[in-house]
Formats: C-alpha cells, structure tokens, sequence
C-alpha cells in the first residue's frame, strides 16, 4: 500500500494534514482518510461529536497551537478528544461507550497528519469493530512515518 500526506490547511497556529492511499483498488480510492472520518456519521449523536471534534481542530488551529496537551496519547500517535475530555451529550458509561475518535499524528506544535477514526465501543480499540481498521492504520503509518522522518527518508514542507 502506499500512502501520500496530503496538505489540507495552513491556519494561524497549525498547518493540518491528511493521508491519502493510493494505488488502492477500495471504492474511497481518491478520498483521504480525514474525508472518510467527517462523512461516515449520519445519526445525530455522531454528528454533534464529530462538529465538537472540529471545533477542537478549530481552537488548535487558531488559538493553541498543537501542544501535547491537546490530544489523547494512543502510542505512537494521538486522538481527538484528549484523555480529559468529555463530549458535551455523552451518555458514556466508559464500557460500551467512549464517543468518537479521530486518530492523528502529532508531528510537533505547528503540524498535525489528521487520519481517521470511529465510535470507540470497547476498551481496547484493537477489538471495536469500529475503530480496529482506523486505529492500526494510524500504529502503521505513525511507525512508517517517524521511522523515515529519523533516517531523513521523508520532508514535508513546513514540517520540522
């Protein structure tokens, strides 16, 4: 598989980023992975989570910056929400139910590779039939990535 960073913005604190694969024979050939995330929920809780999520990337993008604090740690890359975030109607019982997630890769405080995610329904997102596909391609790419970005195998222009 091969995969392409793709530029989706620069704002006044943050320039974002997506993943795009290509050469792929799925039926989402040409839509990058943060595309995949903001148009797969309809009902109306994943639709108010997902417009909480954006704000977020907002408020990173324009006031704060991409600092550690933002984000949830998963590893070798992050999420959106942070760990101490809680979602606005999240009737979560943190059993069956932990909200949306959005998987990115936190470069440093002025860019952020936003991928994609689902509705986490089990602790360990490895088993979430939601989240299981988008969670070890983000382990994946965040490894690739950081493995080329050490041997000097990757530049993206404004990354550092």
């Amino acid at each position: 598989m091969k995969v392409q960073i793709v530029h989706l913005e620069d704002t006044a604190k943050v320039s974002f980023y997506t993943a795009q694969i290509v050469n792929h024979k799925l039926e989402n050939l040409g839509h990058d992975e943060y595309y995949k995330f903001q148009t797969k929920f309809q009902d109306d809780k994943d639709k108010r989570q997902l417009k909480e999520i954006e704000k977020k990337i907002k408020l990173i993008g324009q006031r704060y910056g991409a600092n550690e604090e933002q984000f949830g740690s998963e590893g070798a890359f992050e999420r959106l929400p942070s760990s101490t975030y809680k979602f606005f109607d999240s009737d979560s019982d943190g059993i069956t139910d932990y909200g949306l997630r959005l998987y990115c890769i936190r470069v440093n405080d002025k860019a952020v590779v936003l991928l994609n995610g689902g509705r986490k329904t089990q602790q360990n997102p490895r088993k979430c039939p939601n989240c299981k596909i988008p969670f070890e391609f983000a382990d994946k790419l965040s490894k690739a990535f950081y493995d080329a970005k050490v041997s000097g195998d990757i530049e993206i222009e404004g990354m550092k």
